[in-house]
């Protein structure tokens, strides 16, 4: 009895073998199978963006949005969407939206002033530089 259970035992590792052997070539087979989808699924993705892209490209150049759509998308919706009784007090007159908190309210004078400050400066160091330099050369000159 000994050596049919021999045998046996024998034959099962090698079935066990042959079935590991097989399970490796199919893990093999698999991986390249799945390394060769996932490139081509990659390349179809890239395909598809570059064409996407491409037909983008072509609206955008084919259809420029006009002068009056592109100063509607500026303009706030709060004003386009105006009531009824406030457009009839327009009718159709311009408008002139100044939007601004009550912080940055200044006068006319200080206006003015800001503007005006910097160049009258550099006016008075100007003058100033030039009556040192003169009153230097004068100096030298007399010694």
């Amino acid at each position: 009895m000994g050596a049919p259970t021999d045998e046996i035992g024998r034959q099962i590792a090698e079935t066990r073998e042959h079935v590991d052997e097989n399970l490796t070539i199919l893990e093999k087979r698999a991986a390249a199978n799945a390394r060769r989808v996932a490139i081509i699924v990659a390349a179809g993705v890239a395909a598809g963006l570059v064409v996407g892209g491409g037909a983008f490209l072509i609206y955008r150049h084919m259809r420029k949005p006009g002068m009056s759509e592109r100063l509607h998308d500026m303009i706030p919706d709060a004003l386009t969407d105006l009531p009824e009784t406030i457009r009839t007090r327009f009718k159709g007159r311009p408008v002139k939206v100044v939007i601004s908190s009550g912080e940055d309210r200044e006068s006319v004078w200080e206006s003015i002033a800001r503007k005006v400050a910097p160049a009258v400066a550099t006016t008075m160091v100007g003058a100033v530089t030039a009556r040192i330099v003169r009153q230097r050369g004068a100096r030298e000159s007399a010694d």
